[in-house]
């Protein structure tokens, strides 16, 4: 079977990570603080500071807690995401507005986000969707410091400038089945003053001011993997996309897919299809030795998960209907790159 997810982990990454275990120096230090600078460097703006933490969760929260996010604080929030976004928000004690998406690029619906009133309104987080890039400008109109979720989206552009670039602040995941991983961890970038204070909470221990932090460090193996492959991050990213021209080339004309807005390059972390029969063409890719994935379930919807109508979210509710995700990650070899691309092409029956 073809899995849906594989992270991509080369010769190369086993050996940096075996050179840090190796050096009896696995904790948090010089590896962390070397990650956080590149990376910065390439996805950052001019004066911004990385902060690596332990998770992309973690990343959020400690965003909203820098702002100043909390009680008596609403987040703007499409509703359509992982309910990583709802963990954080309730951490920072804040509250969640939740907003439908577009059915062309499913990213958050700049039109109905400009119609939110809410005097308590305190920041916005923007996800790139499954590596598509969404633009953050329309929704600059509400006066609300703007997070990018970058969590599927690293090496995504808008623009010409990447994303994580585009707005106050930025958050980036790197779970295991993320575009680059670390197994698990987190990023934050953003203004130098900023990431400093983000910092002071990461750093818990060994402080003259008691005030509430938290141990949300990132060890040294975790980064060397990271710092590995960021340095592949090109290849992998090229890797993709020729997969996912391969499938578009493959595409049955009865079916459709999640698109990009004009300037928008995705890292094609998903190829995500449109088609009414989900069920009946799971089932048969599974049949051809294809797994597949539902990318957001219609119980995982943020508005179901806080018991909100699904009358007033349409555009999720059908995008949660209609869906489906094929594997497309850099470990795929061409063998199973072409299979893939055939099983899709023999579902041109279904709907």
């Amino acid at each position: 079977m073809i899995p849906h997810n594989r992270p991509t982990i080369e010769e190369a990454d086993v050996e940096v990570v075996a050179l840090v275990l190796r050096s009896g120096r696995i904790g948090q230090g010089k590896e962390v603080r070397a990650f956080e600078e590149e990376f910065a460097a390439e996805f950052g703006r001019s004066g911004w500071d990385g902060v690596a933490v332990s998770s992309g969760t973690a990343a959020l929260y400690l965003t909203l807690r820098c702002l100043d996010i909390g009680r008596e604080s609403s987040v703007l929030v499409p509703t359509y995401v992982c309910t990583a976004l709802l963990h954080a928000i309730s951490m920072a004690g804040a509250n969640a507005l939740l907003c439908d998406v577009r059915d062309s690029d499913f990213n958050l619906d700049p039109d109905l986000a400009s119609r939110v009133s809410d005097s308590r309104l305190k920041a916005i987080i923007l996800p790139h969707t499954y590596g598509v890039p969404s633009d953050p400008r329309p929704l600059e109109t509400l006066g609300a410091p703007i997070i990018e979720d970058c969590a599927q989206a690293v090496g995504a552009y808008f623009g010409g400038r990447p994303v994580g670039s585009l707005s106050n602040m930025s958050v980036f995941s790197f779970y295991a089945t993320k575009p680059m991983t670390c197994g698990q961890g987190g990023m934050v970038l953003g203004p130098g003053e900023m990431c400093e204070a983000i910092r002071d909470i990461r750093d818990y221990d060994g402080k003259r001011e008691l005030k509430p932090r938290f141990n949300f460090q990132m060890t040294d193996f975790q980064a060397a993997l990271g710092r590995s492959q960021l340095r592949r991050l090109g290849g992998l990213l090229a890797r993709r996309r020729e997969t996912a021209e391969m499938y578009c080339a493959s595409l049955p004309k009865s079916m459709g897919r999640q698109e990009s807005l004009p300037g928008a390059e995705s890292n094609h972390f998903r190829f995500v299809i449109r088609l009414r029969q989900v069920s009946q063409a799971r089932v048969r890719l599974e049949g051809k030795g294809i797994d597949t994935i539902v990318p957001t379930e219609p119980w995982e919807l943020l508005h179901r998960q806080v018991g909100a109508s699904p009358d007033g979210f349409p555009v999720a509710e059908e995008l949660a209907r209609t869906t489906l995700s094929l594997p497309i990650q850099p470990s795929l070899d061409d063998a199973e790159r072409e299979h893939i691309a055939w099983a899709l092409s023999s579902l041109g029956d279904l709907k």
